[in-house]
């Protein structure tokens, strides 16, 4: 549709895609290319450039939401360590016979879990309806797995940096199949 991949440009942590004026294609049939994705496009103006205008709210929400979950792992994993498990036990690398993780530590790691997981879970549930597990399922699996053998520290950083993560599925970038193309 664009000619190569030269006429196309990503920011993903803005959420944009640039399509360059010598690509040839028309406004119109890029966005109803996105829409055939189950993506949502729409034209970025000159006056939407200034700070902040047009930045969907749901990536304002993921990047609070990590820094929410930041400094509550920060808060759960200083009190856990200060709190008698030293900063080796804090990190589950010594761990004392029957030692576990405090309550208090406990409730601050989950909602620090909530957090990371908010908009990773309906992603998870739908992998799940589908019948197609990808990265989101896997995530989630691995911090109930985490939390079921106590490590919530694990728990809450393993999905940490997942409320970034761009898809990471065949095709979603570069040639069919995944492959990038030369």
């Amino acid at each position: 549709m664009v000619g190569n991949e030269d006429h196309l440009a990503f920011d993903l942590l803005n959420g944009r895609m640039v399509v360059t004026a010598e690509a040839g294609a028309t406004s119109k049939a890029i966005l109803k290319a996105v829409e055939r994705t189950c993506m949502q496009a729409e034209p970025w103006l000159k006056e939407h450039q200034e700070e902040g205008h047009g930045r969907p709210l749901a990536l304002q929400a993921r990047t609070a939401l990590t820094v929410l979950s930041a400094l509550l792992i920060f808060a759960a994993f200083n009190l856990h360590a200060t709190g008698g498990a030293g900063w080796l036990g804090a990190l589950g690398w010594q761990r004392a016979e029957g030692a576990s993780t405090p309550a208090l530590v406990r409730s601050i790691y989950a909602p620090a879990t909530l957090a990371t997981t908010w908009f990773i879970l309906p992603k998870a549930w739908f992998s799940v309806r589908r019948l197609r597990p990808d990265m989101n399922l896997l995530m989630t699996i691995a911090m109930f797995g985490a939390m079921s053998i106590g490590d919530w520290l694990k728990a809450a950083r393993g999905l940490s940096c997942s409320p970034f993560r761009w898809p990471w599925k065949p095709g979603a970038w570069g040639a069919p199949g995944g492959q990038s193309s030369p």
